[in-house]
């Protein structure tokens, strides 16, 4: 609903009668208005367009972003499992690696042993060399005895 009035004053009479210009200021005719005004937005239709589509390439963008931290996280669980493979294959290789630094150990005491008695050194020299090939082999797994 709208309604609207307005007024005007002149110093002409509307029988042609010219009056001083002080007497047309005063409001000498009143005019009113009433009526029911109904308004519309030609372009919203344009702006709700073009926000739907903003709106559907944020949730694409959304989605693939979804998608890439599935496959960051179903990487990381591969990798995990490899890595964990693997330690279980070292684990099942430990022992082997053991062994064979024992007898490592042992073949070079022996020798060292026996090249002592033949020639009676003191074979110092030789006994922390076999250490050494011996922690070498058998790694951090090395066990002072």
């Amino acid at each position: 609903l709208a309604a609207s009035s307005w007024a005007r004053g002149s110093s002409i009479q509307y029988n042609d009668d010219y009056k001083a210009l002080s007497k047309g200021i005063g409001y000498q005719r009143f005019n009113y208005a009433v009526g029911i005004a109904f308004t519309y937005n030609l372009f919203n239709g344009i702006y709700k367009k073009d926000k739907l589509a903003i709106n559907r390439y944020q949730v694409q963008a959304s989605d693939y972003e979804l998608q890439q931290q599935k496959l960051a996280l179903a990487s990381s669980v591969r990798q995990a499992d490899n890595a964990l493979q693997t330690t279980r294959a070292n684990l099942t290789e430990l022992p082997v690696q053991l062994k064979s630094a024992g007898d490592t150990y042992n073949q070079k005491l022996a020798q060292y042993k026996a090249a002592r008695t033949v020639s009676g050194l003191s074979g110092g020299k030789h006994l922390s060399q076999s250490k050494r090939v011996c922690k070498n082999r058998a790694g951090r797994y090395w066990v002072e005895g």
